[in-house]
């Protein structure tokens, strides 16, 4: 299902998708850290309703 962001001029239709990886990913980032960065409003909402 599409998470449906409305702007101002455009209506954007995002998909997220979720892979499963058994092995470490190299120079990867923990979710603490990655919460700390900047993200559009819409990433934002994913990385906080999902990363856990």
């Amino acid at each position: 299902n599409a998470i449906i962001h409305k702007l101002s001029h455009q209506k954007l239709h995002i998909n997220f998708f979720e892979v499963e990886i058994t092995e470490k990913v190299e120079n990867g980032l923990s979710n603490d850290d990655l919460k700390k960065f900047p993200f559009p409003i819409v990433i934002y909402n994913f990385i906080e309703k999902y990363l856990k």
